[in-house]
């Protein structure tokens, strides 16, 4: 659930109310998935929320299909996702609080790493996500649509890092032709 709410950038809420038939094929290509967030604190009407593509990954860390095929199957198998399809119909089959304490357990567990002692919480997966997808070439505009966020605020500024390096030295390159 976390590498999928990496994925759509969304938040725990998102993730934990995403149902199963909101995610479908592609229509125009038989290699993508596409996602449909059914809720979101910041999500007023149909527009906001578009279908979005789940694109498979070359790394398995972060492929969202390889990630829930695993959880399909695993969950198909050991007979919980019937059990949890026909009480809630989420794809996840878990509550917001559970999906919170969950990753609680597993960024306060002793052998979680950390690269500093800043407090991690569900809203660091997107702002990681929101931060490497402008750190790889993406404007703020296209993480805003990503996110779902309002563009008349820059609700993704307050989740991108403030520590830069793609954006940094892009600029820097081309102020050395002035040099």
């Amino acid at each position: 659930m976390f590498l999928f709410q990496f994925h759509m950038i969304g938040r725990v809420d998102d993730s934990a109310n995403f149902k199963s038939v909101d995610i479908t094929p592609s229509f125009e290509y038989d290699y993508i998935l596409r996602g449909k967030m059914s809720w979101s604190k910041n999500v007023r009407e149909e527009r906001d929320a578009p279908a979005q593509i789940i694109f498979a990954a070359n790394d398995p860390a972060f492929c969202a299909h390889l990630a829930l095929a695993i959880f399909l199957e695993h969950s198909i198998m050991d007979g919980s996702l019937a059990e949890e399809m026909s009480d809630m119909d989420l794809l996840f089959g878990i509550s917001k609080g559970a999906a919170s304490n969950n990753f609680r357990n597993i960024v306060t567990a002793p052998d979680f790493p950390l690269a500093n002692n800043d407090p991690i919480g569900t809203h660091s997966i997107r702002k990681f996500a929101a931060s490497y997808a402008i750190n790889n070439g993406c404007n703020r505009d296209e993480v805003d649509n990503r996110g779902r966020w309002k563009r008349q605020r820059r609700t993704v500024d307050t989740y991108i890092d403030v520590y830069l390096p793609f954006p940094d030295a892009k600029v820097r390159y081309t102020f050395s032709f002035l040099l």
